[in-house]
């Protein structure tokens, strides 16, 4: 919307033309363009003819009900079945390697970034990451090593993927915290639970639930207070050395208006990240 509500931005290049490109509205165009995981969304009464034909497979499918489809927003239906299918060849072999919960063992957390990978994964969505192993790899990474500098430094490390340079290093370490971790892993997992779930459960096998290591994902593996508060203009680092002063970890309400309130007299930071705390007080 050409508008910026938290924080400063600096172009440097070419600022983008400020007009409006033209919007399509899928719920009444539905042309052929239109993809199966947002038609699979709208209600049937609200389809075309022609949409409803293309849904009608998916509402008559066996192999994963329609609900979990639709519950996997933005993932194509074709390659959530793709999966299930999968899981289903294979139920009684691999059923033992996804009843996990909560957090996985790096074993698991490889299979099933493995399967992930080579259903769930579109190839224009595999910017940073090369295959489901090294997925896993930075996730586990991630799990273990809050510190960016380490992770880094990780990226730096002689080998084939090393990083060419510092500035390749840290640029890789934020995009996978960004685009992955933040965003794509979260969704990729609670659509793997759900799947794994329908398909095993109907064959009275073990089956495991990611919800809770998909909601930990989202906050990368840390307080959700502190990964809320760098939609505030508070860098993740900076938030781990606040929270003390916040009381609470989870309730982004509470640490809101403790922020507020919170004289930095006495806390010890840097000049630069008590600059960044009273931009945030500013803006609240």
């Amino acid at each position: 919307m050409f508008q910026h509500f938290v924080g400063r931005v600096f172009i440097f290049e070419e600022p983008p033309q400020e007009v409006l490109p033209f919007v399509d509205f899928p719920l009444f165009t539905q042309d052929s363009t239109v993809p199966d995981s947002l038609l699979i969304q709208i209600d049937d009464e609200d389809l075309t003819p022609s949409s409803q034909d293309r849904m009608a497979k998916y509402s008559d499918e066996k192999l994963l009900p329609l609900e979990v489809l639709r519950g996997n927003h933005s993932i194509d239906p074709e390659r959530q079945l793709a999966l299930a299918k999968r899981i289903e060849v294979n139920a009684k072999t691999i059923s033992s390697r996804l009843a996990w919960k909560a957090f996985p063992k790096y074993e698991e957390l490889k299979f099933a970034c493995e399967l992930i990978w080579e259903t769930l994964v579109e190839a224009s969505r595999r910017q940073g990451v090369f295959s489901g192993s090294q997925l896993a790899l930075k996730t586990f990474q991630l799990m273990q090593t809050k510190s960016i500098s380490k992770r880094v430094k990780t990226e730096l490390q002689p080998g084939q993927y090393a990083a060419k340079s510092p500035d390749e290093a840290v640029e890789r370490v934020l995009q996978f915290e960004r685009s992955w971790a933040g965003f794509e892993l979260p969704k990729l997992f609670r659509a793997l639970s759900s799947i794994q779930k329908a398909v095993l459960s109907r064959q009275g096998l073990p089956f495991g639930d990611y919800t809770v290591f998909a909601a930990q994902a989202e906050s990368l593996f840390r307080s959700p207070v502190v990964a809320a508060l760098d939609e505030y203009g508070i860098p993740i680092e900076v938030g781990e050395k606040l929270i003390v002063f916040l009381k609470t970890k989870d309730d982004l309400d509470i640490a809101l208006a403790e922020l507020k309130k919170l004289s930095l007299r006495n806390i010890k930071l840097p000049s630069f990240e008590v600059q960044l705390i009273r931009n945030a007080q500013e803006g609240l």
